[in-house]
């Protein structure tokens, strides 16, 4: 973890751990929830269409060193976004590669990236919807 530190903390403006987007001309915004977590419309918003989230190669890595969740625009490619190379390089300093990719131009990510911190996030499993006093959650029937 400390090595991953120092490689984010010398070259870009933002701790490790606090969620930003990063445009294609490599402008950092440091971005915010509405609320506690980040709501499915909030992170379109930030990649400017349907997310996807890029994998990591070691999920379990990941969750031991408290990465950084990455997402993008799921049709980016096809809209034709700009590269980001300054997106792609901050994905690589967390671990995340595009090795299994064939074409080298798909290893390069496009248009603006979400990095988002996980704490930011619901779990899977989280309840949408806290229960009421009865243990249902909204919608349920009585």
């Amino acid at each position: 973890m400390n090595e991953l530190r120092k490689r984010l903390t010398a070259p870009f403006p933002f701790a490790p751990m606090s969620s930003f987007v990063i445009t294609p001309d490599g402008t950092y915004q440091r971005v915010h929830p509405k609320g506690t977590y980040w709501g499915l419309e909030e992170l379109q918003a930030l990649v400017e269409g349907d997310i996807e989230r890029v994998p990591h190669p070691d999920p379990v890595e990941a969750r031991d060193e408290a990465q950084m969740n990455i997402y993008v625009n799921e049709e980016g490619r096809l809209d034709e976004l700009p590269p980001n190379p300054h997106g792609t390089r901050i994905a690589e300093a967390l671990g995340v590669n595009q090795r299994g990719w064939n074409d080298p131009a798909l290893r390069t990510l496009v248009g603006s990236v979400a990095f988002i911190d996980p704490s930011e996030e619901r779990e899977d499993d989280e309840d949408e919807d806290p229960p009421d006093e009865y243990g249902r959650g909204e919608g349920e029937a009585d």
